[in-house]
Order: C-alpha cells, then sequence, then structure tokens
C-alpha cells in the first residue's frame, strides 16, 4: 500500500504526475482511453476503480500530506480495524469459502452494466443526519488539516458508494433500505 500511494508518478520520465490525476479521475466512472503506443488506444465507457490496500496509520501518515494536498486522501475510504473486534476463524474452511463467496461476487458484480438504485425515505433521512454530521466534523477540522477536512467533505458520496455496494451484493430491487444504510455508516 504504502509504495503505491507514495512512489506514484516519482518514475515518470516527464517528471509529471499524471499518474496521480488519473487515479483521481477514476474515482468518478467517467469514460477514459488508455493510449499506449505499442497497443494504440483503448477506450472504456465507464473508468471506475476501486483499490484495497492495507496499510498501517504510520505508513499511511508517511504519504498523508501529499495524497490531502491533491485529492487523493478525500477518495479513499480509510477502515481502521480494531484488533479487540476480531473473530477467530476456522482459518482453512473459512478461507475457501470467503474465497468462493467473494468470486461469485465479483463475477456477479462485473456482470452488472448499470444499477439505478435509490434511497428508501428512512435511508436518505439516515444519509442526510450523517451529511450533516461529516460537515459539522468537516469544518471543525478546516483550520486544523485541510485534507481530513476534504475527506469529510466527500465522506457521503463514500457512503452512499459502500450502501449501494452493500445493496447489490446482498440486496434485490433498486431500493436501498434503511437496515443497509446503517451498516454502510457504521462501516
Amino acid at each position: 500500500g504504502t509504495s503505491w500511494l507514495n512512489a506514484m508518478g516519482r518514475y515518470a520520465s516527464s517528471g509529471t504526475d499524471s499518474e496521480r490525476g488519473d487515479w483521481l479521475s477514476a474515482w468518478q466512472g467517467k469514460p477514459y482511453t488508455v493510449s499506449r503506443i505499442t497497443r494504440g488506444d483503448q477506450h472504456l465507457a465507464a473508468w471506475g476503480v476501486s483499490v484495497l490496500i492495507g496499510i498501517t496509520p504510520q505508513k499511511l501518515g508517511a504519504g498523508y500530506e501529499e495524497a490531502a494536498s491533491d485529492g487523493l486522501l478525500a477518495r479513499m475510504c480509510v477502515y481502521l480495524l480494531d484488533p479487540a473486534l476480531r473473530v477467530p476463524l476456522d482459518a482453512e474452511a473459512d478461507a475457501l469459502l470467503e474465497a468462493q463467496a467473494y468470486a461469485r461476487a465479483i463475477r456477479w458484480l462485473a456482470a452488472l452494466t448499470a444499477a439505478d438504485l435509490h434511497l428508501s425515505p428512512e435511508a436518505a433521512r439516515l444519509w442526510r443526519a450523517q451529511q450533516a454530521r461529516y460537515r459539522e466534523a468537516g469544518a471543525l477540522l478546516a483550520d486544523v488539516s485541510v485534507g481530513l477536512s476534504a475527506w469529510y467533505a466527500k465522506a457521503t458520496t463514500i457512503l452512499a458508494r459502500v450502501a449501494g455496494l452493500f445493496h447489490l451484493l446482498e440486496g434485490e430491487g433498486a431500493t436501498i433500505e434503511a437496515e443497509t444504510m446503517r451498516r454502510a455508516i457504521a462501516y
């Protein structure tokens, strides 16, 4: 995680940091063209990327300043694990079942072409309440940490994405219910 985050753009021959810009724009899921000299152009209708990395808070801190200043940090869904909450698993049996379930979920999500989702009235109420809490926290941090303040500005968008992902993996229909939103908020 640290090498990916901190080395982005470091080895570009032109001295530019376009690699970071590419990752920043991938957050929007908009059309994108990948240009390669030998393979030509590859047009992607919706270039959206999710990256899961494991990184310690100390190592995240090493790349924090740069990631905060260009907006990359604001587009990350940061989740800190509490070791006290870890549930011991039967490593072999559970790992196989989890890997199979994960593979099924990824295949199913990859087959989706579009998903038009909306929030139930109660889920929307929960989302707006969380949005108000995020705005308040962001305002409190504005003078202390521009990067964290920017993260809180985008946090409700991240929350909606997490709720949508939970719904797609577990729900049916187009309505994200309150319980799914509660799980996303707790996440």
